[in-house]
């Protein structure tokens, strides 16, 4: 009889059913790099390759990110909140969400890098929103003209900095039929 013989695994252990932000971060040892803003959105699993790993969001590079389908939407939202503010600060992101949805991201209005959370009926906030963004959009269009109007290349070269401003839309449709006033505006800003 042979001692200590085991037969390998073919595969890797299945990815959880319920897949939590703060058990990836601990399970692969995620560490946000300061202005490389990331958000934590789950877990991918490559069984031709046995190769399973970290799911991020990359929002300094990709730009805008269009979310959609029929479940699922609002937990993918909320993670994506809750990733980025318990790994940015708010020095280095302002969130503003608009819920014309569940209304259930009120959860986060309090957070530091929250700005505010607008939801269907509150028009005023809502036109408070947009004038704060237009401000800043044309303040921060001035700023970074000796920077290519590019904000990667100021955070980098500038020796300063300036939070990254991220507006979350839950339920466009919503928005576009309530506020059409601001569908130019969010065309422009995107």
């Amino acid at each position: 009889k042979s001692k200590n013989m085991f037969a390998n695994k073919l595969w890797l252990d299945k990815i959880p059913d319920k897949i939590y932000v703060n058990n990836l971060i601990n399970k692969y040892s995620y560490t946000p790099k300061k202005w490389e803003i990331s958000a934590v959105i789950g877990e991918y699993d490559d069984p031709e390759h046995q190769n399973q790993g970290l799911l991020t969001l990359d929002l300094n590079e990709s730009g805008n990110t269009l979310i959609y389908g029929v479940s699922g939407k609002d937990i993918m939202i909320s993670s994506i909140i809750y990733s980025l503010i318990i790994t940015h600060s708010p020095d280095e992101i302002n969130v503003y969400i608009i819920d014309f949805g569940t209304e259930m991201f009120g959860i986060f209005k309090n957070a530091p890098q929250v700005g505010d959370v607008v939801f269907i009926n509150e028009s005023e906030k809502m036109t408070n929103l947009f004038n704060t963004v237009k401000r800043e959009l044309e303040r921060r269009k001035k700023i970074f003209v000796d920077y290519n109007g590019d904000y990667n290349i100021y955070i980098k070269n500038s020796g300063e900095t300036l939070p990254r401003i991220i507006i979350i839309i839950n339920n466009y449709e919503s928005l576009s039929e309530n506020y059409e006033d601001y569908i130019d505006v969010i065309s422009s800003l995107s």
